[in-house]
């Protein structure tokens, strides 16, 4: 699979906030398993960070971004490159993070989003 990071902004946008699957597996996809949700927050409970990854449910992550709100998107990697798509509705923002780093980061969540997403909001409203 090819994309851009454009196709992709669009994508999880539409995937979140629009009709490309109906209202019941839109929300299976939203709500957070208690397992995720107890492993993020004690994952950030031991890094001694605030918990920014809420959990994931059945295809989507949540992410609280300080100055956005909550972001709901998808994010992987492979050795080499590591992706992020997130929509976040409250701001009515997508934003995608495509990168190279390797190992993806220490810390739960993903690297980039906490400052990007602001800053990108920002710059939008400006």
């Amino acid at each position: 699979m090819v994309s851009t990071a454009r196709d992709q902004a669009t994508w999880i946008r539409d995937l979140v906030a629009g009709d490309v699957i109906d209202a019941a597996h839109k929300q299976l996809m939203q709500n957070l398993t208690p397992l995720s949700s107890a492993y993020y927050s004690s994952a950030y409970a031991k890094a001694g960070i605030p918990a920014v990854q809420l959990g994931e449910g059945a295809g989507l992550a949540s992410w609280n971004v300080p100055g956005v709100g909550t972001c709901l998107g998808h994010a992987g990697s492979i050795p080499g490159s590591n992706g992020i798509a997130a929509y976040c509705p409250d701001s009515k923002l997508s934003i995608v993070i495509l990168n190279d780093i390797d190992p993806a980061g220490t810390s739960p969540g993903y690297p980039g989003l906490v400052e990007l997403a602001p800053a990108a909001l920002k710059a939008l409203l400006d």
